[in-house]
C-alpha cells in the first residue's frame, strides 16, 4: 500500500540525515548498508532498519553473514522500497531466496 511506501522513504530519508551527520565520510563515498533482516530472521517484532557504517570497517562476519544483503535473511531498504513501490510485497517469502 502507499502508507508503506511513504513509511520506507520515510525512514531512508531519516537513515541519510543520521549518516550525512554522524558518518559524513562514509556517507559521501558510500560506505554504507541500509538493510532490513527478512523475518523469521529478526530479534526483535518492530520494524527498523539497519544503518550501518562505515561498512569497510565491519567484521568479515558482519560484513559477509549477518548485512549481507541478498541472502536469506537480509535485504537493502532500496530493494524493499522498489518492491513496493511496483505494488509487491516487501520482501520474497525468505524460502523462496534460499
Amino acid at each position: 500500500p502507499a502508507h508503506d511506501v511513504e513509511l520506507v522513504r520515510e525512514m531512508k530519508a531519516t537513515a541519510e540525515t543520521v549518516l550525512q551527520e554522524y558518518q559524513p565520510k562514509a556517507y559521501a563515498n558510500k560506505d554504507y548498508l541500509l538493510c532490513f533482516h527478512v523475518p523469521p530472521f529478526t530479534t526483535v517484532s518492530h520494524l527498523h532498519v539497519h544503518v550501518v557504517a562505515p561498512v569497510s570497517q565491519m567484521s568479515y562476519f558482519l560484513r559477509r553473514v549477518v548485512y549481507h544483503c541478498g541472502m536469506p535473511w537480509s535485504t537493502t531498504l532500496e530493494d524493499v522500497l522498489d518492491r513496493l513501490e511496483k505494488g509487491q510485497p516487501a520482501v520474497d517469502s525468505w524460502l523462496s531466496r534460499m
